[in-house]
């Protein structure tokens, strides 16, 4: 499996912080560099540079500038790899075109793969050593890096701090299969997770006063003064703060319930992008609650979550998953709209909360796939659970896997 870890750096001297600094002023240069570089080439040769030709470039651009000798090359590869990445993409999708930015905003991270993690001599903490700015010391408190293998080494520049995240290869062998119930979770604003056993985990609620008054001091603010410079700054800082709270309460939340509900879980696969694309003034109100709750961060979560735990988790396509009457699966004639809390069939006259009611169909759904046994290959062993026998049935299912590797109907 392959995780992400992420660290604090420890003990950053002023000296250090300004070398930093310098380095990605550099690297949103060299990104400007490189982005007047390829559309050179594509007005002489009407094609762009690939990789290699652009690491020929940085070459050639080092034993030029000793400016640009004073870095790291496999630093400034991985900015070329994203330029490269960029229009990659823009010939694909026909959007997101590589454009100048400024340079002290261009670039916010780097990353080497040729620098490892090292002990400390005297066994507190790791370091990672970065050409041009000496050693970035950091705390593994996890003691992940006793079995995992480093492949990426990666420092981001926040508005709070600077980090360093570490990509990994984590084998953490076979886990006890997790044996109980599968469970349907229904994500929705009124209630950020609803579970099919009757479970609700509130929404996420994170204090942003001070964020919205920072956003009212930078509106009116001269434009290009140096006030509106400081606020803007202040304002970052702020909602970087906010972020936090708000990923800190998702973790909460999604620990929760693979530790006290079930490992075995049947999501909706929300497009969160369409849900809050239009209605302009009218839905404003609901785009923004939506965004706020992190639904896309919580089914990432629950994912990887569920399997660390020796379980599964299944995306399912979330249509009619509300209108659905989950005890005799009938549509109602007129659409359940937002306001109405509780279900009411008009076949069968069940009443039912209505999260509840879409996190049951959810389950149902998701049901055939968990029977079959479609665990990931380090899990598949005989003592797989066997799932409770459902009306659903695996014909006419997609058994094409998703963009997290597991499948969905």
């Amino acid at each position: 499996m392959t995780r992400v870890y992420a660290y604090r750096i420890e003990g950053l001297t002023a000296v250090k912080h300004d070398r930093l600094e310098s380095l990605f002023l550099h690297l949103g240069w060299l990104r400007n560099e490189t982005v007047a570089y390829c559309r050179d080439q594509y007005a002489e040769d009407q094609k762009t540079p690939s990789f290699y030709d652009l690491c020929k470039w940085l070459v050639a651009k080092r034993s030029e500038d000793q400016r640009t000798d004073q870095w790291g090359s496999s630093i400034q590869r991985s900015v070329l790899q994203r330029i490269r990445r960029g229009y990659e993409k823009f010939f694909r999708d026909h959007k997101g075109l590589p454009r100048f930015k400024s340079i002290d905003n261009g670039v916010h991270s780097f990353e080497t793969e040729a620098t490892k993690p090292r002990k400390r001599r005297d066994g507190n903490g790791h370091y990672v050593q970065i050409k041009g700015i000496g050693r970035l010391s950091f705390t593994d408190r996890r003691r992940v890096l006793d079995s995992a293998t480093v492949k990426i080494v990666r420092v981001v520049r926040t508005p709070l701090r600077y980090e360093i995240q570490l990509v990994c290869d984590v084998d953490k062998g076979l886990k006890a299969v997790d044996k109980r119930d599968v469970v349907g979770v229904d994500l929705g604003v009124k209630a950020t997770a609803t579970l099919s056993n009757g479970a609700q985990y509130g929404p996420i609620a994170v204090d942003d006063t001070r964020r919205k008054c920072m956003q009212r001091k930078v509106s009116r603010a001269t434009k290009s003064s140096n006030g509106r410079r400081k606020a803007k700054v202040l304002l970052a800082k702020e909602s970087r703060r906010v972020a936090e709270r708000r990923r800190g309460a998702v973790h909460e939340m999604t620990t929760a319930i693979v530790r006290d509900q079930s490992a075995n879980l049947v999501i909706e696969d929300l497009k969160v992008a369409n849900m809050t694309r239009a209605g302009g003034s009218r839905k404003k109100g609901l785009n923004r609650a939506i965004l706020n709750q992190n639904l896309g961060s919580i089914a990432t979560q629950l994912i990887y979550k569920a399997e660390s735990a020796g379980g599964q988790c299944v995306e399912v396509a979330p249509h009619n998953t509300t209108q659905e009457c989950s005890n005799c699966y009938s549509l109602p004639r007129s659409r359940v709209t937002l306001s109405q809390r509780i279900y009411e069939c008009e076949h069968c006259g069940h009443v039912q909360d209505r999260d509840v009611n879409a996190a049951r169909n959810v389950r149902r759904k998701g049901l055939p796939l968990h029977r079959a046994g479609l665990f990931p290959a380090s899990q598949a062993k005989e003592d797989t659970p066997v799932r409770p026998e459902s009306d659903s049935s695996l014909k006419g299912a997609d058994m094409t896997p998703n963009r997290s590797g597991y499948y969905r109907i």
